[in-house]
Parts: C-alpha cells; sequence; structure tokens
C-alpha cells in the first residue's frame, strides 16, 4: 500500500466576536432572503420582467457584500490564528 504524503490542517475558530459577527451576517442574510421573496411575490403580476431583473440584480449585489464580509473576517481571522500559532513570519 503505498504512503499518502498528505496533510489535513483543521481550523477552529473559538472567538467570540467573530462567532457572534459570523451568526449576525448569517441572519442578516436570511433576512434579505426572505424580503426578496416577498418582494418578487408582490412583483409576479404587476412588475415587468426589467423590474423583475432589476430587482434580482438588487438582491444579488447585497448578498454578495455580505458573503464578502464574511470571507473578510474568516481571512482576518485565520490571519490572527497563524500569527498566534507561528508568530510573526
Amino acid at each position: 500500500m503505498a504512503k499518502r504524503n498528505e496533510t489535513q490542517v483543521s481550523f477552529s475558530v473559538f472567538n467570540k466576536d467573530f462567532n457572534d459577527g459570523m451568526k449576525d451576517m448569517r441572519d442578516e442574510s436570511k433576512r434579505l432572503k426572505k424580503e426578496f421573496k416577498l418582494q418578487s411575490e408582490q412583483m409576479k403580476e404587476t412588475a415587468t420582467a426589467t423590474e423583475k431583473l432589476e430587482s434580482r440584480v438588487n438582491y444579488l449585489g447585497k448578498e454578495h457584500g455580505i458573503v464578502q464580509k464574511q470571507i473578510d473576517a474568516t481571512s482576518n481571522q485565520l490571519e490572527k490564528a497563524k500569527k498566534d500559532i507561528w508568530g510573526e513570519l
């Protein structure tokens, strides 16, 4: 049987502020999704295709912003963890 030269790294965050921030962003994303669904239902019969598309683009832009904040927060937390473990490089 061949040896596997793979290393698995597990990253766990035990930081209350980070976890609370991520939870807030998930809640914001859920709220945004509910608002979009409601708006879509209201626009179903009366809105033009352009208005529907504009609403969808607006929703996706906001969702993208939330995801970008999550990525930035995770990246910052990973950098902090690296510095704590290996020190300044």
